[in-house]
């Protein structure tokens, strides 16, 4: 039964994502991004938003520009029985919620996803925050585990034919 959505706190994150550096001849172009966003949690459905910039700086022999470009905002819903694992990571220096689904590409719109692996950066003063919902999801994982086992099936003995065995 999910939890009542009214009394779920949304846990804001940030993403990160490696900026990149290109050549183009002389001329230099460095991008960076940054992103930030809020988890939720009612119990079953995993909701991640988030939205960002990126930075683009140019440096020539003869000028040096900056731009800043707003990006999209976007989001996810996943059931949680989607989710290998949610473990709250890090303590008090560089807290953060990694999420793993069973299937590689299941996060990667995500920004920021490695292999299957979603890295929610947290600020410190969400740290128990951050744990809440790591439990809250690890506990929908296992219920939602143990309500998936199938019986185990019984086969008859089979009795070998006369003169076999």
């Amino acid at each position: 039964m999910p939890l009542d959505s009214s009394r779920m706190h949304a846990l804001p994150f940030r993403l990160k994502v490696p900026g990149e550096d290109t050549f183009e001849g002389v001329n230099v172009i460095s991008r960076s991004f940054k992103f930030h966003g809020m988890l939720r949690f009612d119990g079953e459905i995993l909701r991640l938003e988030w939205a960002g910039s990126a930075s683009v700086d140019e440096v020539s022999a003869l000028d040096v520009s900056s731009r800043t470009l707003s990006l999209p905002s976007e989001q996810m819903e996943l059931s949680a029985a989607y989710l290998r694992r949610a473990e709250f990571r890090g303590g008090w220096w560089r807290p953060r919620l990694e999420l793993e689904a069973w299937e590689v590409d299941l996060l990667r719109i995500v920004p920021g996803e490695a292999g299957g692996v979603v890295r929610l950066w947290l600020a410190r003063g969400d740290r128990e925050l951050g744990r809440a919902a790591a439990r809250a999801i690890t506990t929908a994982l296992r219920a939602q585990r143990v309500s998936d086992r199938t019986p185990h099936l019984e086969l008859p003995a089979v009795t070998p034919p006369e003169g076999v065995g």
